[in-house]
């Protein structure tokens, strides 16, 4: 199966899945699914004020290396068993928040510009801002589902977005930012599209690259060195990057907030069979049980359901919880 713009990209008018919990008629339901789409199209024109042009950026060549990264995580997600998997648009905007380097809306995947702009080698921005993509996409890829309750009487409470961000899908869950287990899992994603994207380049910007990310693990051995779990380096992005002369580059970087998040989905990864099928089926075709029952067997019951509402605040008691259970 390749993928198809066409066919693959997310609509959604036609691919939001509704949850009627009070008995709606049919004209009822249209209405709410029209009111519905009309608050999504305006939330994501008022995301950013500046947009920015792939083609402009990086000509042709951005083009194709977007959609090169769009076959590839179509593709990845198809290999681990989905059997439909459908992918949001891509902006990039310069946005409000300078610390975001991303964002997964509804119908949109956004690349922050703010975040990439001072990357002065154009491969190099060329190669984090795809990364950033991957990263979204994955988080995309997950259906949204509206649960319409009660309140449908109020037009401005009437529904709640159940599931924008992947797997924070537990039902009832109402926290919606920097899930665990879904960043954990977008962490790893995007490491195994950059394996793949990365034969792309040249071989001088993957020298370049490597050379910068040796210069950040080095950096992290001796001022973060307690972010470091099981030999395993945080994920580091590269935010600025200047040439001095030619041979030296002056760089910054950030540390990832998702570290420990990884890790709960790396240990996850080594302790369930088959773990990256049962994970998708879970987020993105809503059916849990196999991976429900792995978890609970392998770390006690109620785990699953902690681990699907759990935010990025809480990886780290949670990661120590995971690993005394496996000591025992």
């Amino acid at each position: 199966m390749k993928f198809n713009p066409e066919e693959h990209i997310y609509k959604p008018a036609e691919d939001i899945k509704f949850w009627d919990k009070i008995g709606l008629s049919e004209k009822e339901l249209q209405e709410v699914k029209a009111d519905v789409t009309k608050q999504i199209i305006k939330k994501n024109e008022s995301i950013g004020t500046i947009k920015y042009s792939i083609e402009k950026e990086w000509g042709k060549r951005g083009i194709e290396m977007v959609k090169t990264t769009y076959a590839l995580v179509f593709n990845e997600l198809i290999s681990r068993g989905v059997e439909k998997v459908k992918l949001s648009d891509t902006q990039m905007i310069s946005h409000a928040d300078p610390n975001l380097f991303g964002i997964s809306e509804i119908s949109k995947v956004t690349i922050n510009y703010d975040r990439i702009k001072n990357i002065e080698d154009t491969e190099i921005r060329l190669l984090n801002m795809v990364t950033h993509l991957a990263h979204e996409l994955y988080h995309s890829s997950a259906p949204t589902q509206i649960l319409i309750t009660e309140d449908i009487k109020n037009k401005n409470n009437r529904i709640l977005i159940q599931d924008a961000s992947g797997a924070s899908y537990w039902q009832g869950n109402e926290s919606k930012e920097f899930m665990l287990l879904e960043e954990g899992a977008a962490v790893d994603f995007e490491e195994t599209i950059f394996t793949k994207i990365s034969k792309e380049f040249n071989e001088n910007t993957l020298k370049l690259h490597g050379k910068i990310k040796n210069g950040m693990n080095n950096n992290i051995n001796t001022n973060y060195s307690k972010d470091i779990i099981n030999n395993i380096y945080p994920p580091a992005y590269l935010t600025n990057l200047k040439k001095v002369d030619n041979h030296n580059y002056d760089y910054k970087f950030s540390i990832s907030m998702y570290g420990s998040s990884h890790q709960i989905l790396l240990l996850l990864k080594d302790k369930i069979p088959d773990f990256y099928h049962k994970l998708e089926k879970a987020r993105i075709e809503r059916k849990p049980l196999d991976l429900t029952r792995d978890i609970e067997k392998q770390f006690g019951e109620g785990m699953y359901r902690r681990l699907t509402t759990a935010t990025i605040e809480d990886a780290n008691a949670l990661l120590t919880e995971l690993k005394q259970s496996i000591s025992k």
